[in-house]
């Protein structure tokens, strides 16, 4: 079998897959987002996402640290990912409920949102904005590590694995700090609480 169709063969598996995790993944911020909601006061709400979103960030980064724990097959740190993500899914299904801010007004789903969300001009906007923000977002975290290792070569030090580090600290460590918890911060002070 030829280089071209193996390549050819792994990207028509990998491919659905890959689609299938952002599927999930968006799945888990409304969700996310509606629980920190139901337990932050409406003043401090920025705040509380600010924190959320960077613990999803360092989630998102967590595959880079283990890698970084020493030079793993790939297999195995997608396999302690996968662990800990069940060992955090079961501890949300065990220990995590709604909150006393909760929303509890009745929703009716409809298909139809699906289209207002494209036909009205400001909820068009944001989606937009928002899927290519996340476009962008995931794939440098993507290829983050792939920069790292070409900056290496280049220079001829090769790879090793404080590659994988670096590329956690640059995702986990900074886009969570500076621009998570930063922002979560700066809506607080936008609208500071009541005394």
């Amino acid at each position: 079998m030829s280089t071209r169709t193996k390549v050819f063969l792994r990207a028509v598996r990998a491919i659905p897959l890959r689609f299938l995790t952002g599927l999930l993944l968006a799945g888990v911020y409304p969700v996310g987002m509606k629980l920190m909601a139901s337990w932050s006061e409406s003043t401090d709400r920025g705040r509380a996402f600010g924190v959320l979103l960077g613990a999803l960030t360092l989630g998102s980064a967590l595959p880079h640290l283990i890698s970084g724990l020493g030079p793993l097959p790939w297999r195995t740190v997608m396999m302690a990912a996968a662990v800990l993500t069940a060992i955090g899914a079961l501890i949300a299904v065990l220990l995590i409920t709604s909150g006393p801010h909760l929303d509890t007004r009745p929703i009716t789903p409809s298909a139809r949102y699906a289209i207002t969300m494209f036909r009205e001009r400001g909820p068009r906007l944001a989606n937009i904005g928002n899927f290519g923000h996340m476009w962008e977002l995931y794939t440098l975290w993507t290829w983050m590590s792939m920069f790292v290792l070409a900056g290496r070569e280049q220079r001829g030090t090769g790879p090793v694995t404080t590659t994988s580090i670096i590329a956690f600290a640059a995702i986990g460590l900074a886009a969570s700090r500076a621009a998570c918890s930063a922002g979560g911060h700066q809506t607080g002070s936008a609208a500071p609480p009541p005394q």
